[in-house]
């Protein structure tokens, strides 16, 4: 029965080592795609400040261009904000299910320590009731004996005690005469 629960629990840790290790490639993956966003994001800033110098180098600066540029910049900070919104909801969510796998872990693992305390005690007890009962048996058989015993001697002492009342009366015989 213990090996079934060990291979359960086995089992059981198994899949939270398994579903962890998603949990930490899931964020792996996500690291990866945060770098490359602020990668792309730092290429567009230096590709607007590129476009900003040669915009005031030029002189020459059209309505036009200046429209398209803060465009660009309306779109960046946007998308910046979007994948900042993103992943505080995915760090949120993994956060969240982190913690209720550790959660699930503590309550199994104190569960398992409950029942291993309980048949610890049930077995406890039995082996102190079984002494209980050797010594019960025990004692029976000593009583057992000593009656026995006693009896032998009883036996002894009913051969023995005719004889001496005999030797009594007949010394008792010899002492009035």
């Amino acid at each position: 029965m213990e090996k079934t629960e060990k291979q359960r629990w086995r089992e059981h840790t198994a899949s939270r080592i398994q579903k962890f290790l998603l949990l930490r490639k899931n964020c792996v993956r996500l690291k990866m795609k945060k770098q490359d966003s602020e990668d792309i994001v730092r290429t567009l800033l230096v590709e607007t400040d590129s476009y900003d110098e040669s915009l005031s180098q030029t002189g020459d600066v059209s309505s036009d261009l200046k429209n398209q540029l803060q465009h660009l910049r309306i779109m960046i900070a946007a998308a910046k904000e979007q994948y900042d919104h993103r992943l505080i909801g995915v760090t949120s969510i993994q956060r969240d299910e982190t913690e209720m796998n550790t959660d699930r872990r503590l309550t199994a693992q104190i569960q398992s320590e409950s029942i291993i305390e309980t048949r610890r005690g049930a077995y406890i007890n039995k082996i102190k009731d079984t002494i209980a009962t050797l010594e019960d048996h025990l004692k029976i058989i000593r009583s057992a004996r000593i009656g026995d015993e006693l009896q032998n001697i009883c036996s002894v002492l009913d051969v023995q005690i005719p004889n001496v009342n005999r030797e009594q009366a007949r010394d008792l015989h010899y002492m009035e005469t």
